[in-house]
Order: C-alpha cells, then sequence, then structure tokens
C-alpha cells in the first residue's frame, strides 16, 4: 500500500499548473490523503520593478511606496483567485484541500515545503519564461534542489501506465522505489533500459526485474539502444503510457549535479508528465 498521503502543488493559474493540480488530484483518489495548494506570491516581482530593466548599476527607479502596495496587492488578489480556482477543481474530484499563500522566493520556499510532503507537483512553466519552449528557468531550480519527488507537468494525461527510464544508475534505483510506492494500485509499468552493448543493458534491466517482480508489480521490460533523450519519449508513446518515471540525474551529470541532457531534453521535448525520483 502507497505510503503517499500529502500532496503539495504550486498553483499560480497557468494551464501546466492546472494540469499538475489534476494529475496530483487523480493520484490522491487512489492513494487518499491531502492535496496542499501553495501559491507564493513572488517577492522579485515587487523588488525588480526597483531597477532600470539590463542596466544593472543603473541607479534604483524610486517610487512611491503605494505603487509598491499596489503591485503586491495585484498579485496576491491574482494568487487568491488562483487558489479559489483550485479549489473548485479538487471539491469536484472529492479530495481533501488545503490552500495556502505566502510571499518570497518561490524556489525557496517550495523546496522547503516539500520536506513535510511526498511529492511536489509543478506546471512547467516558470514567471518570465512564457515565450521558451519547456520547464521555465524556476521550475527547473525547484526540481534540482527539492529533497523529494518532484512532478512536472505540461498537460494532463491520465495515469493507468507509466515508463520507467532505467539505466542502473542510483537514481535509478529511487525511480524503482517510487514504482513500489505506486504498486497495487491499478497502474501498469513499462520498464525501459536504453544500453549499447546488448549484454550490458541485459544485467542492468535484470536487476530491475528482481527487485521489481519481487514487490509484484505488472511490468513489461524493454530493452532498445540509440539515444535515451530520443527513446525515452517516443517509447512511452508507443506504449501508451501516461507519465514517465525517471531518476531525477543520470550518468552524465552526477560529477556536476545538475540536470543531464537527458533529463533537460524530455522535459523540455516530451509533453508527458515527468516524475523526478529523488
Amino acid at each position: 500500500m502507497c505510503g503517499w498521503k500529502r500532496y503539495i502543488v504550486g498553483i499560480d493559474g497557468s494551464k501546466p499548473s492546472k494540469a499538475a493540480l489534476r494529475i496530483a488530484l487523480e493520484i490522491a483518489g487512489r492513494f487518499g490523503g491531502t492535496v496542499t495548494g501553495i501559491h507564493v506570491v513572488d517577492q522579485e516581482e515587487v523588488t525588480q520593478s526597483m531597477v532600470t530593466p539590463g542596466i544593472p548599476y543603473a541607479p534604483i527607479d524610486i517610487k512611491p511606496l503605494e505603487y509598491y502596495s499596489n503591485l503586491q496587492d495585484k498579485l496576491v488578489k491574482k494568487g487568491q483567485k488562483a487558489l479559489k480556482e483550485a479549489g473548485i477543481i479538487a471539491k469536484e474530484a472529492g479530495i481533501e484541500w488545503v490552500p495556502t499563500q505566502t510571499m518570497g522566493l518561490p524556489g525557496d520556499i517550495l523546496a522547503q515545503a516539500a520536506k513535510s510532503h511526498d511529492c511536489l507537483f509543478l506546471g512547467e512553466r516558470g514567471r518570465g519564461d512564457s515565450d521558451k519552449k519547456g520547464p521555465g528557468k524556476e521550475v527547473l531550480n525547484v526540481a534540482r534542489h527539492c529533497p523529494r519527488p518532484v512532478l512536472v507537468a505540461e498537460k494532463f494525461h491520465p495515469v493507468n501506465n507509466m515508463l520507467i527510464a532505467y539505466d542502473g544508475s542510483h537514481e535509478a534505483v529511487r525511480a524503482l522505489r517510487v514504482a513500489v510506492d505506486f504498486g497495487g494500485h491499478g497502474y501498469k509499468f513499462h520498464l525501459l533500459t536504453v544500453s549499447e552493448p546488448q549484454r550490458a543493458g541485459e544485467m542492468t534491466m535484470e536487476e530491475a526485474r528482481a527487485y521489481l517482480d519481487a514487490h509484484g508489480l505488472d511490468v513489461e521490460y524493454h530493452l532498445v539502444d540509440g539515444e535515451p533523450s530520443e527513446q525515452i519519449p517516443a517509447r512511452a508513446k508507443e506504449f501508451g503510457c501516461g507519465l514517465i518515471l525517471m531518476g531525477a540525474f543520470g550518468h552524465r551529470s552526477l560529477a556536476q549535479r545538475v540536470f543531464g541532457t537527458t533529463t533537460e531534453h524530455i522535459l523540455t521535448e516530451c509533453e508527458l508528465p515527468v516524475l523526478l525520483a529523488k
């Protein structure tokens, strides 16, 4: 039985944020528990309005205090509206809902708040990045430093089948542990190992098989060659998966402790939700 009982969702009113919320509610519907919606009034949106854009050493543009007070009130009301809309969605789903609003640096606050929850759910967009494809800088920052699993979503997809990307790394092993958490709740899994030469991939895949089969999960195993960043989303689509489960870091990125090219590519190019195991 899954131990996940506390879910936290970053709420900003955007479509990706609502997609992340719906996925959290769907999982909570199977496992039970409480979904917390948190909106962070971004402190930088207020303070950055004091500096001339593009001129780092320009004098601070002093405005009346009323200007900053009105700006903050506007951001607070915008967040309250987003939380209210999210609360309606949660009520329709029949899930216990706890809304909260605070002010500060969103990345720091979300990572800190996630410590007392089982998983953090985020829409892929970040403030100021709406013209770019893929996850915003703030989302990537939170996903890097959050101590809990992080789900990043662009669109809502019903989650019945999951693809587990497994390469034998310590981070990928954590993904197996998360898969076990989901076991026994009607989910089917496709474990994908992308490896060349084939013999090494077979040994890696058998490690995963020994662990997952011992826990009674419904898993199909697939060994392919090619580029992981291309094969993972392509195979997830082929297998009809609604979510990709993978370690937060890959072999290529352990030294720098930043996202590897595979992870960033999948987050950028794949429209499926990605659950990063930590």
